[in-house]
């Protein structure tokens, strides 16, 4: 069955409405509840231990923050009695986590640690920043220059909704933000470009080919145009 021109636009009305409450929604979240850094961005130590007999994480996380006075992230590892810890360093010093993990642990096997430094955070904090203002900036340039400034102007807003969401959902789950999350950001930031570019692309010859026509009409039939070329690209990705 096909869609008529109404029908198109009850539904960008719609979906404009829910995009500008997730707008809207994941800003209140990132503002209320912040991110979940990782040790790329604030420095610290990770280190996985086995422990035998196992404990319970609560006891274990318990046990931690205790003794090192800091709130420690326990997560634990596929394997039983397996965890990785992450901490930040005290002072100068290195924490010996097989003799303090004694105390409640029979057999204590420190697998792996690794540290990284603050300054390497804030610098990777500056350059990917950066990296986004630069996309967001050149992106509205060659639009402008491509196309024209109201459809840059819709591709950038775009950009940045669909950004703003993404980050919402990491600070709404509190998920661990790290250099691999910042990539996929920027992942989806050349993804939804994508998009932007197709649609206007169509949008322009349609504007070209029926200049009498009504703007919406023609938003309407470009997206109707691109619509199935999307869902298959963007279904195919993952």
């Amino acid at each position: 069955m096909s869609i008529t021109h109404r029908s198109l636009s009850h539904i960008r009305l719609s979906m404009s409405a829910l995009s500008a409450v997730l707008f809207l929604s994941a800003i209140l979240v990132m503002a209320t509840n912040g991110f979940n850094w990782g040790l790329d961005f604030t420095g610290g130590i990770v280190a996985e231990v086995r422990l035998d007999p196992p404990i319970a994480a609560a006891e274990l996380k318990h046990w931690l923050d205790s003794t090192l006075m800091q709130d420690v992230h326990v997560v634990s590892s596929s394997e039983p009695g397996r965890w990785i810890l992450r901490y930040n360093q005290i002072g100068e010093e290195t924490v010996a986590l097989a003799p303090m993990l004694e105390l409640i642990s029979g057999s204590v096997e420190v697998l792996n640690s690794s540290i990284v430094g603050p300054q390497v955070g804030q610098d990777m904090v500056e350059q990917g920043s950066i990296a986004i203002l630069a996309c967001f900036a050149l992106t509205m340039l060659y639009l402008s220059y491509r196309f024209e400034w109201r459809l840059a102007l819709g591709a950038l807003v775009a950009l940045i909704h669909d950004i703003v969401i993404v980050l919402g959902l990491f600070s709404l789950l509190q998920m661990e933000f790290n250099l691999t999350i910042l990539a996929a950001v920027l992942a989806v930031l050349g993804y939804s470009l994508n998009d932007s570019i197709i649609i206007a692309d169509r949008a322009r010859e349609l504007f070209k080919a029926k200049p009498n026509e009504s703007v919406d009409t023609l938003i309407n039939d470009s997206v109707r145009a691109t619509f199935s070329r999307t869902i298959v690209t963007s279904g195919t990705r993952w």
